[in-house]
C-alpha cells in the first residue's frame, strides 16, 4: 500500500473508532486478537522496553500547528492526528499506536505512542516515538514534547529501544 494511502487509511480507522486507545497495524491480515484486544504482534511491540530516548525539536512544528489552527484545519483538534502529522509517514510492516488521554472528557493532556516495526532498512528494525501534548484553557493543543528511540537489527540494541542510532 502506498505511504499516503496507508496514512489516510490509518486516520480513517482511528476517526471511525473514536476511542481514546486505538491500535493500528500495517499488516491488517494478522490475527490472534479477541474482540477489543490489540493483535498479538502489536502487543509484542509495546512489550519491548525503551531504555533511553532523544528529545526532538518541536518549536517549528508548533508554529505550523498554530498556523493550521488559525486556518481552521480540523486535524489540530485531535492529539492523535497532530502526532501523526509530526511523523509525516507510517512506514513499516507493522504500526502500533496508543493514545492515552489525561481524562475521558475534555482532557488537558494526552500521550500518543507510535511504534513502526519491520522497516525497510538494513540497520534500523523499528522506531519508537512518544508525544506529550497539552491543551490550554481555550482548547488549543500544543506538542509539549516529542521523543524518539531506535531498535536495531544487529548489535547491542536488538531487544530494546534506545536513543543511540543503529550501526
Amino acid at each position: 500500500m502506498a505511504g499516503g494511502l496507508r496514512f489516510l487509511l490509518a486516520l480513517m480507522v482511528v476517526a471511525l473508532a473514536g476511542l481514546g486507545v486505538a491500535w493500528l497495524m500495517g499488516a491488517l491480515s494478522r490475527g490472534g486478537a479477541g474482540e477489543g484486544q490489540a493483535p498479538e504482534v502489536v502487543q509484542e511491540l509495546f512489550a519491548v522496553p525503551v531504555r533511553s530516548s532523544r528529545q526532538l525539536e518541536t518549536d517549528a512544528f508548533n508554529r505550523l500547528l498554530e498556523a493550521a489552527r488559525d486556518a481552521g484545519e480540523p486535524w489540530v483538534e485531535n492529539p492523535l492526528w497532530i502526532s501523526l502529522a509530526f511523523l509525516e509517514d507510517l512506514e513499516g510492516q507493522t504500526v502500533g499506536i496508543v493514545r492515552a488521554d489525561g481524562a475521558a472528557e475534555a482532557p488537558a493532556s494526552s500521550t500518543v505512542t507510535v511504534i513502526r516495526d519491520q522497516l525497510a532498512d538494513d540497520s534500523v528494525r523499528a522506531i519508537w516515538n512518544e508525544f506529550h501534548l497539552t491543551r490550554d484553557e481555550a482548547g488549543a493543543w500544543t506538542l509539549a514534547e516529542a521523543r524518539e528511540a531506535y531498535r536495531c537489527r544487529r548489535g547491542g540494541q536488538t531487544d530494546h529501544f534506545a536513543a543511540d542510532r543503529c550501526p
